[in-house]
């Protein structure tokens, strides 16, 4: 998918109530479910890819340390749509 649809995606998860985990400014680790995390890559422009973590390999992901604060994903979302819309 292109990164505009992307971002509407990743807008659509965060308004579903689900959880970022952890962003390193380019991949998106997002906890759906407790044993369903999506991670979405959205370094490039034209081919933002998306893949999924299930049962065991989700509930081990999010035992691990995430880097994202409550109410934080909002805020990088805006940060990177604001990006993709300047380069444009």
């Amino acid at each position: 998918m292109k990164s505009l649809a992307g971002i509407e995606t990743l807008k659509y998860f965060e308004e579903m109530g689900a959880r970022l985990h952890h962003f390193n400014g380019a991949q998106w680790y997002i906890e759906l479910t407790p044993s369903r995390v999506v991670v979405m890559d959205t370094s490039t422009r034209d081919n933002v890819t998306v893949d999924y973590f299930t049962e065991d390999k989700a509930k081990s992901y999010l035992e691990s340390s995430g880097n994202c604060k409550e109410g934080e994903f909002k805020g990088l979302i805006k940060s990177v749509e604001d990006s993709i819309l300047f380069n444009k």
